[in-house]
């Protein structure tokens, strides 16, 4: 525990890592990373979400089956990835920003906007739940209309994917979210 924020935000940027941590790259070298992008050229943050859920169902369990992984990881390697792909685009990835009374755990900017990303470590149905209405009221308070919520479990067996329209006081606010397995046994040789 670092107590003091600015410390804690200056060693997160120093050691964020270019890699994932297996020596090799999130991104596929054949790929153009320009698919990830909408028709107004911003970044196509559901897209690129859906890619990293491929990651994590492909090469996941090297990352986090190696013992008990604390949540904190999941934020740091989502984090990560996610910034592989905002950098290529003039945009970026900020950890824990305070917003309007709460600390949304990734906000990330590119062309003029912003995208809200929940990370939760999968303890209960009902912490599940909760995780929701804490991103619903994070967008209720930014005036986005759209949140993205990722969920790390050692409880599942296959990976799922939702969404939720919620309207209050006539507003419509769309939340996605990723169930992603973790605890994959470790194939032989790694």
């Amino acid at each position: 525990v670092i107590p003091v924020p600015i410390y804690k935000k200056r060693l997160y940027a120093t050691f964020k890592p270019a890699e994932n941590g297996e020596r090799e790259r999130f991104k596929d070298p054949f790929v153009d990373e320009a698919i990830f992008l909408d028709a107004t050229g911003r970044l196509d943050l559901e897209k690129l979400l859906d890619r990293y859920a491929a990651y994590v169902r492909d090469r996941g369990n090297i990352v986090f089956s190696r013992g008990k992984v604390l949540e904190g990881v999941y934020h740091y390697n989502l984090d990560a990835f996610l910034a592989s792909y905002a950098t290529v685009f003039g945009g970026s990835v900020l950890p824990e920003v305070p917003l309007g009374g709460g600390r949304v755990d990734l906000l990330v900017l590119q062309g003029g906007k912003q995208w809200i990303v929940e990370v939760k470590r999968f303890t209960t149905l009902r912490a599940f739940e909760e995780g929701k209405d804490q991103l619903e009221a994070y967008l209720e308070r930014s005036g986005e209309t759209e949140g993205y919520y990722v969920v790390f479990s050692p409880y599942h067996q296959a990976q799922e994917k939702g969404e939720e329209v919620r309207t209050k006081e006539g507003i419509s606010r769309r939340l996605v979210w990723w169930i992603l397995p973790v605890a994959a046994p470790v194939p032989s040789g790694e």
